[in-house]
């Protein structure tokens, strides 16, 4: 609820607090939402921080991949971000956060270098067909 109304620092606490017992799949899902809060606070350190370690436990989370990329995005390393998200979705090419990131990316890298229409539009594609079949249609 604190994450809706827009006090991301209040959330960042209360997770925070969460996580001391959380474990499985439910830490994992806290760690997730810490990323989130830090990349909307400008926390993009602690963001990449704390989406290294989410990699590191959680091996098998392209979420986790894309958040690192998107903090990487949030603190200018355009590059980066590419070559993680690239990686991220040759390890898991059925992801959908990840096919939607780089997209997200190619289509609107500041970086001309960076963009390609084409593939962008290939990845989004790629993943509303992914969505399709998910709980969020």
């Amino acid at each position: 609820m604190l994450m809706r109304t827009g006090n991301h620092a209040a959330a960042l606490e209360v997770w925070e607090e969460l996580r001391q017992s959380a474990v499985g799949l439910r830490a994992h899902a806290i760690r997730e939402q810490i990323v989130h809060c830090h990349i909307i606070l400008g926390h993009t350190r602690q963001a990449l921080a704390e989406a290294a370690l989410l990699t590191r436990d959680f091996q098998q989370s392209p979420v986790a991949v894309s958040l690192a990329g998107y903090a990487l995005r949030c603190d200018g390393l355009e590059r980066e971000a590419r070559i993680v998200l690239e990686a991220g979705l040759s390890r898991f090419p059925s992801s959908q956060p990840l096919a939607n990131m780089l997209a997200f990316q190619l289509a609107t890298c500041p970086e001309s270098h960076l963009r390609d229409g084409r593939r962008a539009i290939f990845l989004a594609e790629k993943a509303c067909t992914a969505m399709a079949g998910s709980r969020f249609t």
